[in-house]
């Protein structure tokens, strides 16, 4: 008998990490859950978790409590769904992957007009040389 493993059985994780908020080995157990509902005490611990989660889940609600008025102390609630799985084919990576590529490309495209510009000026100056050289040669010769 092969016994599922928990998170075939499981799809959503409630985590109230302390303020120093989960540590990798909890980050790398959230990644691997559909849903993922996250409050949090602090809220820099929480961007940073947020940062690493983002690989494989998208926020899809926010809200902050003010539960404690007159002090800095600002509890936070998010709810986080698991990107859908793209194939391995189509390359992966997410939106921040594609601007990138996108942005790269246009770099690209950018440099390579330059060096045609470049490239076109310098047989322009080298063809503007050759002229006069031939220009002078005529008029030495007559």
């Amino acid at each position: 008998l092969v016994r599922p493993s928990v998170n075939e059985r499981l799809h959503t994780l409630l985590v109230d990490p302390p303020r120093a908020g989960l540590d990798l080995t909890s980050r790398a157990l959230a990644a691997t859950f559909a849903r993922v509902v996250y409050v949090s005490c602090n809220p820099e611990t929480l961007a940073r978790d947020l940062a690493q989660l983002s690989a494989t889940h998208t926020l899809t609600r926010l809200a902050a409590f003010d539960q404690f008025p007159y002090t800095p102390h600002l509890e936070c609630g998010v709810v986080l769904e698991r990107r859908p799985a793209r194939p391995a084919a189509a390359g992966g990576g997410g939106e921040r992957k594609r601007r990138r590529d996108k942005d790269e490309r246009k770099e690209k495209k950018k440099k390579k007009h330059k060096s045609e510009h470049k490239h076109k000026k310098s047989k322009q100056k080298h063809k503007e040389k050759d002229g006069h050289k031939e220009r002078k040669r005529r008029r030495d010769s007559d």
